[in-house]
């Protein structure tokens, strides 16, 4: 009964690796994409998506010989188990990630329990395997096969071979019917939602939200670890590009460089905003050129919002945080938007003016702050030094980790090193539990970050004795506390890891 079971249990794991290495191998490029998905750093990504498929092949076949079951079995269990914590931290983290267990022959849905379960079932099976000892006599039987003539060994090998690859063309061909059903099924309903939708004589149809609706906000993580909202990149006053891409989306490459020249000729006019998914380091190599705020979305969670199907595609939203364009499909139509934003726009309103953001070189904004005592204070308030003004958050991750280091640089301050300020959102309390013994002064709606061009925390700006706006905006620990080094005459803008100068990150 137990070599029963034994054979079983070796038949049904050489069953899944079969099928999941035959599909992968033939949608390798998909396989490297989940990779990327989970976190996989791309070099190690492009190596799973090239090798896991011949390694689940050679599973199937080493699990159904005798004398190399139990050590299969044993490398099965541990690919497994590494299979089954990258889902878990996937899913702890609240990642989307799309499962290509079996290629082209399953259906691509995001990781869930369910596929934990399965994973810790197929583990059973192949601890089972390891740990069992059959009846050698019994499973010899397998051993046959090296006895028998060479043809028929041939012959077997070839009837085996096509008969998985008839399964496999099977599997595809059902799988290309039912996508194609689905095709036809929502070209039916988008043509019927036309005809009932269709509007009147002389008035216009236009994809995405209603123009003047609310625009959905969101909040996503940038590529650096900033935290972004719609509402922190409104708060200048300025309209917002939403431009939503896709990593393997081919336009999308190469509307890329394009964006980033649209980022830096309509700074100060437009805030550019692109809107993508995947990885961080997945998005930073298509980044051939820098762009100002690179936003990642769990999947399609933002651009479904905004009714905003397909990539590359555009919608812009008024500094009121309403939606101002329908959605432009396409790089051609988002070039038309854009060359539409470049054509003078009309003054801002009184009671919704864009803040002056300090230029190099010029005098630091007029913005009341408050001191943790209670008493107003000012960021142009005149100092006797040099001063590093640092905008921080006790509540923000990237902050907290750079708080040892800030302790440690007072502790040790240089010589001639430039005093130090914090500019901080949240209560005095939690800011004077920070211990920090320089000077604290709160800024609960982050405005004085956002009149000097900083949106993120931890970032600062150097101030001059006489009022002067030093340096650009530093953005992450590295760049602060370089700032927070002694100068010399000439002080380089601080610039973003990518080697250029941040004009805006995001406020936390």
């Amino acid at each position: 009964m137990l070599d029963a079971a034994l054979l079983l249990a070796r038949l049904a794991l050489a069953v899944v690796f079969l099928l999941s290495g035959s599909a992968k191998l033939f949608d390798r490029r998909q396989t490297t994409r989940a990779a990327l998905d989970f976190g996989a750093p791309a070099f190690v990504a492009v190596a799973v998506g090239a090798a896991l498929p011949f390694v689940e092949l050679g599973l199937a076949v080493a699990i159904l010989i005798p004398e190399s079951a139990a050590v299969a079995s044993l490398i099965a269990f541990v690919l497994l188990t590494a299979f089954t914590l990258a889902v878990v931290v996937a899913l702890v983290r609240g990642r989307k990630v799309e499962c290509n267990c079996f290629g082209l022959l399953g259906a691509r849905q995001t990781v869930t329990l369910k596929s934990v379960l399965r994973n810790v079932l197929l583990m059973g099976l192949a601890a089972f395997s390891v740990a069992a000892r059959g009846d050698a006599a019994r499973l010899a039987r397998w051993r046959w096969l090296t006895s028998a003539p060479d043809t028929a060994r041939v012959s077997l090998a070839f009837s085996a071979g096509l008969l998985v690859l008839v399964v496999i063309l099977a599997a595809v061909l059902f799988r290309v019917i039912r996508q194609n059903g689905r095709i036809l099924l929502k070209l039916d309903e988008l043509e019927t939602g036309k005809r009932r939708d269709a509007p009147a004589a002389g008035t216009a149809h236009h994809a995405g939200l209603p123009v003047g609706s609310p625009a959905p906000d969101f909040r996503l993580d940038g590529l650096h670890g900033e935290v972004l909202t719609l509402a922190s990149q409104i708060a200048a006053g300025l309209p917002v590009l939403l431009t939503f891409t896709d990593p393997g989306c081919g336009p999308c490459a190469a509307l890329l460089p394009q964006l980033s020249q649209w980022d830096r000729e309509l700074r100060g006019q437009v805030t550019l905003v692109l809107i993508s998914r995947g990885s961080a380091d997945q998005n930073r190599t298509k980044l051939v050129q820098p762009l100002s705020t690179v936003l990642l979305q769990r999947d399609r969670e933002v651009a479904t919002a905004y009714h905003a199907y397909g990539t590359p595609s555009a919608v812009l939203v008024d500094a009121q945080g309403r939606i101002a364009s329908p959605v432009a499909a396409g790089a051609e139509a988002i070039r038309k938007l854009v060359d539409a934003l470049r054509s003078p726009a009309p003054q801002p309103s009184a009671e919704r003016r864009p803040t002056q953001l300090a230029p190099f070189g010029g005098p630091v904004p007029d913005v009341p702050l408050t001191a943790l005592n209670g008493s107003p204070a000012n960021l142009n308030d005149k100092r006797s030094n040099d001063t590093v003004a640092v905008f921080w958050n006790p509540g923000c991750g990237f902050c907290q980790k750079m708080l040892p280091d800030l302790i440690a640089w007072e502790a040790g301050r240089p010589a001639a090193a430039p005093d130090l300020l914090i500019i901080s959102t949240g209560s005095a309390e939690a800011n004077q539990a920070m211990g920090l013994r320089s000077p604290i002064l709160l800024d609960g709606n982050f405005a004085a970050g956002r009149a000097v061009g900083a949106g993120g925390t931890p970032s600062a700006i150097l101030i001059g004795k006489n009022g002067a706006v030093l340096s650009s905006i530093a953005v992450g620990a590295p760049a602060v506390l370089s700032l927070l080094q002694p100068q010399t005459d000439t002080l380089p803008a601080a610039a973003s890891p990518n080697g250029q100068p941040h004009a805006r990150s995001s406020h936390r």
